[in-house]
């Protein structure tokens, strides 16, 4: 197959995602006349075992995936809560907002 050929296939069956590729099965006899050299059930075996093995080593975990660590919990240190400097800030604030100046 051409690489036009080949590019032509892969956009159709892009542009037509609903429609199955063709699996065609062609004897040994016509493969020759095509000018294309059968593979040896050794070889065929060989592609297949080769094909798993990638498709394991895609579904392997990458290293990257860590397990995620348990967060800190802060509570648990036992620190004080926060005190407000200002103890008549919220009558400051209520007072300013309310306060019309004409």
């Amino acid at each position: 197959m051409s690489l036009d050929e080949f590019v032509n296939t892969v956009g159709y069956y892009m542009n037509n995602p609903g429609v199955e590729p063709a699996f065609l099965v062609v004897s040994d006899e016509n493969l020759r006349k095509m000018g294309v050299e059968p593979p040896s059930a050794e070889a065929i075996e060989a592609n297949v075992r080769a094909s798993v093995e990638a498709i394991k080593a895609g579904q392997a975990p990458s290293g990257f995936e860590d397990a995620r660590k348990k967060g800190v919990d802060l509570g648990a240190q036992g620190g004080e809560a926060v005190k407000t400097q200002g103890a008549g800030l919220d009558d400051a604030v209520k007072k300013g907002r309310t306060t019309l100046k004409p």
